[in-house]
């Protein structure tokens, strides 16, 4: 889950679970199945991400949404 991972982490976004409505508003921000990001700041479940130069904020209760992968840091290319 993406709130589980550490500030500084690279990932990959696996799946975006929810509805139709939930996938639209990912994809509205950029997010989705495929997308590298690094992982840049957290504050309780909250997290900032950046991916292709554009930063998102995500919360909580909208992070455990996204399924994701760990990355090594040599394999994301933003």
């Amino acid at each position: 889950m993406l709130n589980q991972l550490k500030p500084g982490a690279r990932g990959r976004i696996i799946k975006v679970n929810g509805d139709r409505d939930m996938v639209r508003k990912f994809m509205g921000l950029g997010i989705k199945a495929g997308c590298d990001f690094r992982l840049l700041h957290r504050r309780g479940d909250s997290v900032v991400v950046q991916s292709k130069g554009t930063r998102v904020a995500i919360g909580g209760d909208v992070a455990r949404h996204l399924q994701v992968q760990k990355l090594p840091d040599s394999a994301v290319q933003n």
